[in-house]
């Protein structure tokens, strides 16, 4: 058996046999440390001889700190949406077929509306499995966005957006990804987004959504609300300053009738870290 060290924390789960369990935990590190030691599995109590635990997926991040105030900007949305998929009605042409796994179209889970795309990888590619939409137009040098809400099955796997570009023969040029993080909990949407400059002799590209961190046989996500469109590098203007975590702020006053909109928070932490979040509807 394993003794915690001076200053460790642990994090217990009683696991019925034969099933996996998800076990996580945050802890502040005490002044004066320099490196943390993640101990995967340690059996309580006197296990009997033989008696065995399997660990799969453990990781150790940096956490993140507790909101100490929001500041809330604005911009017109001048940059049309180019291709956008909500998976509400059963036309699936603009997906080509999945990889690694099988795609459905599912009213099990969704964002919004109703319904979403699902994906089940079949854990034969260890890079990954994703499903793509057929290819859309691009121009070369022309900067792209495509956004997207992912959910997952598992809490270890890492998913991400992706745009690739192909030139006029179907040849693949390039691949953008967006941050690969898990999602906040199994089951449990984040939005995702990945931003891409289409190079010298694009004419095409796709929109991806992926699973990945070595995806087993089972491993699930679902996408749902993606779409693509050119890049604003617009600043916008600061609506609303110092605001409390999770507050509500009404905008009404400030817009124009008929004009749409999209909004950014930009956070600052209690340790004085700053996060600019992306612009979104």
């Amino acid at each position: 058996m394993t003794m915690p060290r001076p200053g460790s924390t642990t994090d217990r789960a009683a696991l019925t046999a034969g099933t996996w369990g998800l076990i996580e935990g945050t802890h502040t590190a005490p002044a004066g440390a320099a490196q943390a030691l993640l101990v995967a599995a340690n059996m309580t109590g006197t296990p009997p001889a033989g008696h065995q635990c399997y660990v799969d997926s453990a990781t150790i991040r940096i956490g993140i700190p507790e909101v100490a105030s929001v500041d809330l900007y604005r911009r017109p949305i001048t940059t049309p949406t180019i291709a956008a998929y909500d998976f509400e009605t059963a036309d699936m042409s603009g997906w080509g077929a999945p990889h690694a796994g099988v795609a459905v179209r599912t009213n099990s889970k969704s964002h919004q509306g109703s319904w979403s795309y699902q994906l089940t990888s079949d854990g034969t590619d260890a890079l990954g499995s994703h499903v793509e939409t057929v290819k859309i137009l691009c121009t070369p040098g022309a900067e792209y966005m495509v956004d997207e809400w992912i959910a997952g099955s598992s809490a270890a796997k890492d998913t991400f957006a992706q745009l690739r570009f192909y030139d006029a023969g179907g040849g693949f040029l390039q691949a953008n990804n967006g941050i690969g993080k898990p999602p906040p909990g199994p089951g449990a949407w984040e939005y995702r987004w990945a931003v891409g400059t289409a190079p010298a002799g694009a004419t095409h590209m796709t929109l991806l959504a992926v699973l990945d961190s070595f995806p087993t046989a089972g491993d699930t996500i679902w996408v749902d609300e993606v779409r693509v469109r050119l890049v604003n590098r617009a600043a916008g203007v600061r609506v609303a300053q110092g605001l409390p975590a999770n507050a509500v702020y009404d905008d009404w006053r400030g817009v124009i009738s008929g004009v749409p909109y999209e909004y950014r928070a930009e956070v600052r932490s209690v340790i004085g870290t700053t996060v600019g979040g992306v612009w979104t509807p």
